[in-house]
């Protein structure tokens, strides 16, 4: 009981300094920065590729995670409990190496190079590779909860695969799409706009983009000599 006692104040201080602080700090401006952010043209783009690349994200992801997700759910085979563990390896790979692994297939001298390095898609594909397995656990809990004996009496009444999603496995899927599709888009909104914004704001837009530039190049050779250097 004595550790337990003190571990609640020291929770809801560290709290009080991590969370209540910074946004006691936001509320108290008068207004005026962000009225300055929100007049700079140059922010302003930055904030709607944000929210665009945040929806792209979300649109993607869905058409490939339910199908994804209702396999997993409704069909046994070999190697599903592998699959489900795997969906969890973005959450616990270090983005470096998830953003290394990107420029290798669409990089530069990259096995799928289609001369997008340059390019927003090179962003969307990091974004579907992170989120794509929230979806998809989201969607597969949704369906883990459509009763067994429904679907069974639709079978049996006739009900075709389509006429029982719709009509059966949607109404319960809903609300987790709906949950997953929100996760997404506050991951993509958080991890790239502000970066983008505060990038920008403390170092000049040439100097960004060059060291930009500079630290994926490095970075992708360095690893590609490593690799030729473990394996002969």
């Amino acid at each position: 009981m004595g550790g337990t006692g003190c571990f609640f104040p020291a929770a809801f201080g560290f709290l009080a300094v991590m969370v209540v602080a910074p946004l006691w700090a936001v509320a108290a401006y008068d207004g005026l920065a962000w009225r300055a952010v929100l007049s700079d043209a140059y922010m302003l783009k930055r904030l709607a590729w944000t929210v665009f690349q945040a929806a792209a994200t979300c649109v993607l992801v869905l058409p490939l995670g339910v199908p994804v997700a209702w396999v997993l759910a409704r069909l046994a085979f070999p190697g599903r409990a592998l699959v489900l563990r795997l969906l969890m390896l973005p959450f616990v790979m270090p983005t470096l190496v998830a953003g290394v692994g990107v420029l290798a297939l669409f990089g530069a001298d990259g096995l799928l190079w289609r001369g997008r390095q340059d390019t927003p898609y090179l962003l969307l594909y990091g974004n579907v590779f992170f989120n794509l397995p929230v979806l998809v656990r989201a969607a597969y809990q949704g369906f883990a909860q459509v009763p067994a004996a429904r679907l069974q009496t639709a079978r049996t009444l006739g009900a075709g695969a389509w006429r029982r999603f719709w009509d059966i496995e949607m109404p319960v899927l809903r609300p987790w799409l709906a949950g997953g599709v929100c996760l997404v888009f506050l991951y993509c909104f958080r991890g790239s706009g502000w970066h983008c914004c505060w990038a920008a704001a403390v170092m000049p837009r040439s100097k960004w983009k060059f060291t930009s530039w500079l630290c994926s190049n490095s970075i992708w050779r360095g690893l590609r000599r490593w690799c030729g250097w473990c394996w002969g």
